[in-house]
């Protein structure tokens, strides 16, 4: 019999952890190597969301996409171990909806090996009892995948699950699979933006917040 009352899912980067210094390291490292023009942290922050690929290909181009990606992935497990930071206030909800018995996963489109170096420098992973990242799936956020295979797995329904983002794509995510959406202006996305696509609810952290 299935006792799980309510499922909380949250995004990573952005939501959970500031992860955007290993991201533009690694990014400028690749630009560099293939004679392209470095960019700006803010340029990359906006480029971030969809995977490492998407965030990639417009500098890039698709001939040299493969190449780029492998080194960018390369590059980019060295740099997570020194440029992530848990965000503000992060730590302390998972505390408390630990203690109140939700059941925590996390759904990223980032590829597993990048969330698995996260949540082992932060220390995060303790808290979670599932994951679904990029590479697990067939179709990245904003397709409903990631969310309905979660609620399959705990056999629970839409109005169980909370989804916790920082991105437009995540409100529409949300949506699609029926299920009710924080988010947290922390990440890649300005407060203005992600109230216009209509969230559930819309905080600037999560300092303070309750679930």
């Amino acid at each position: 019999m299935n006792h799980v009352k309510r499922v909380v899912v949250f995004d990573l980067d952005g939501t959970l952890v500031d992860a955007y210094q290993a991201i533009t390291s690694s990014f400028n490292q690749v630009m560099r190597a293939f004679g392209l023009a470095m960019q700006p942290a803010a340029v990359i922050r906006r480029a971030v969301g969809l995977g490492d690929r998407a965030l990639l290909l417009p500098f890039v181009g698709a001939d040299t996409i493969e190449k780029a990606l492998a080194l960018y992935r390369r590059l980019h497990c060295r740099d997570l171990e020194k440029g992530v930071r848990i965000l503000p206030g992060a730590k302390r909800l998972l505390q408390q909806l630990e203690k109140n018995g939700s059941v925590l996963a996390i759904a990223s489109n980032r590829p597993r090996r990048f969330c698995r170096i996260i949540l082992r420098v932060t220390g995060l992973r303790l808290f979670f009892d599932y994951m679904l990242c990029g590479d697990d799936v067939r179709h990245r956020k904003p397709h409903p995948q990631m969310l309905r295979a979660i609620m399959r797995r705990y056999h629970v329904l839409p109005e169980q699950v909370l989804y916790v983002g920082d991105m437009i794509i995540d409100i529409e995510t949300g949506k699609r699979a029926g299920v009710r959406t924080v988010a947290v202006a922390s990440g890649s996305c300005r407060a203005a933006e992600l109230r216009r696509a209509m969230p559930y609810r819309l905080v600037k952290s999560l300092v303070g917040v309750k679930l």
